[in-house]
């Protein structure tokens, strides 16, 4: 497949000026992330209400409990991976994971759907490209493939990012993990 790939591209650079195109684009891609990325990050400041209790920061796309900062037991959107996350210089982590295993810390294991990483450096579990777009890489997207949506589809793709906070974001979840925090902190 990957040969056919290559030979099918090949024919595409049939002159210079194609493959010179090609190579702009390429050394642009990084740029053309980055403003698509920023403008779903506007989408989320406009269409994704906080509770009281929670802040956004956009610079890590990164949710967080107010009363612990932002180094505190939070949620993360690292390009296709969702995750709850701790530092492990400021929590006790083990402690944290062992909590989690504990039935009364069940709605916020519950919290995300799939856990297709554990436990490990500061994460508790990850979700890993699991957003759906009607496309050949549904709940197996990259952070590459991922990007075209933040950009041309934001709308959808906030909706999906807002379903998966919705869980964290309900009170009785949310005292749980203001639990955690506390507990934890070194």
């Amino acid at each position: 497949m990957e040969k056919e790939l290559i030979e099918k591209s090949l024919e595409l650079f049939s002159i210079p000026e194609k493959w010179n195109a090609f190579l702009e684009l390429s050394f642009l891609k990084d740029k053309i992330i980055e403003h698509w990325k920023s403008k779903l990050k506007k989408y989320i400041i406009e269409k994704i209400d906080l509770p009281e209790a929670w802040d956004f920061n956009q610079n890590g796309m990164q949710w967080y409990l107010k009363e612990f900062g932002n180094n505190s037991l939070s949620i993360w959107l690292e390009g296709e991976h969702f995750s709850l996350y701790a530092e492990q210089a400021h929590y006790d982590v083990d402690l944290i994971n062992n909590k989690l295993k504990e039935h009364k810390f069940k709605s916020v294991n519950d919290s995300i759907m799939y856990k297709d990483i554990g436990f490990g450096n500061g994460y508790f579990f990850r979700e890993k490209g699991r957003f759906e777009f009607e496309n050949l890489y549904d709940n197996n997207f990259d952070s590459n493939r991922l990007a075209w949506f933040a950009g041309n589809k934001p709308d959808e793709y906030v909706n999906q990012i807002r379903k998966k906070l919705q869980p964290f974001f309900e009170n009785s979840t949310t005292q749980l993990l203001i639990e955690l925090n506390r507990i934890s902190k070194k």
